[in-house]
Protein backbone atom coordinates (compact mmCIF):
# COMPACT_ATOMS: atom_id res chain seq x y z
CA UNK A 1 0.00 0.00 0.00
CA UNK A 2 1.07 3.43 -1.21
CA UNK A 3 0.08 6.40 1.36
CA UNK A 4 1.21 9.69 0.15
CA UNK A 5 1.01 12.18 3.25
CA UNK A 6 0.23 16.07 3.59
CA UNK A 7 3.36 18.23 5.42
CA UNK A 8 1.62 18.32 8.46
CA UNK A 9 1.60 14.51 8.89
CA UNK A 10 5.43 13.96 8.53
CA UNK A 11 6.81 17.59 10.29
CA UNK A 12 6.56 18.95 13.71
CA UNK A 13 7.55 22.49 13.31
CA UNK A 14 9.17 24.21 16.45
CA UNK A 15 7.29 27.05 18.23
CA UNK A 16 10.47 28.58 19.79
CA UNK A 17 12.01 29.27 16.21
CA UNK A 18 12.52 28.38 12.93
CA UNK A 19 13.31 24.06 14.04
CA UNK A 20 11.68 21.63 12.03
CA UNK A 21 11.36 17.96 13.11
CA UNK A 22 11.04 15.12 10.74
CA UNK A 23 8.01 13.08 12.68
CA UNK A 24 9.34 9.30 11.87
CA UNK A 25 11.91 6.93 12.77
CA UNK A 26 13.85 4.00 11.36
CA UNK A 27 12.92 0.56 12.34
CA UNK A 28 15.87 0.27 14.87
CA UNK A 29 15.73 -3.66 14.69
CA UNK A 30 15.79 -4.17 11.24
CA UNK A 31 16.13 -1.83 8.73
CA UNK A 32 15.98 -4.35 5.81
CA UNK A 33 11.67 -4.98 6.69
CA UNK A 34 9.14 -4.23 4.33
CA UNK A 35 6.83 -4.13 7.61
CA UNK A 36 6.71 -0.65 8.76
CA UNK A 37 4.36 1.46 11.88
CA UNK A 38 2.31 3.98 10.66
CA UNK A 39 2.55 6.12 14.02
CA UNK A 40 0.05 8.97 15.91
CA UNK A 41 1.16 11.68 13.75
CA UNK A 42 0.82 10.23 9.95
CA UNK A 43 -2.74 8.67 11.28
CA UNK A 44 -4.19 12.16 11.86
CA UNK A 45 -7.01 13.27 9.32
CA UNK A 46 -7.50 9.67 7.94
CA UNK A 47 -9.67 6.97 8.79
CA UNK A 48 -8.60 3.36 8.74
CA UNK A 49 -10.72 0.46 8.46
CA UNK A 50 -9.33 -2.51 9.61
CA UNK A 51 -11.45 -5.97 7.55
CA UNK A 52 -9.83 -8.76 9.63
CA UNK A 53 -12.14 -11.14 8.62
CA UNK A 54 -10.91 -10.61 4.63
CA UNK A 55 -7.63 -9.42 5.86
CA UNK A 56 -7.68 -6.13 4.08
CA UNK A 57 -6.95 -2.73 5.11
CA UNK A 58 -8.18 0.49 4.36
CA UNK A 59 -7.07 4.00 4.41
CA UNK A 60 -9.29 7.36 3.45
CA UNK A 61 -8.21 11.38 4.09
CA UNK A 62 -10.55 12.48 6.73
CA UNK A 63 -10.93 15.65 8.25
CA UNK A 64 -10.89 15.44 12.08
CA UNK A 65 -11.84 18.01 14.12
Amino acid sequence: MNVTLPQDNILIHSTAGSTTCLAMAGAPDNVNSVLNVIANMQQQNHRVLYDVPNSRVGVARELCT
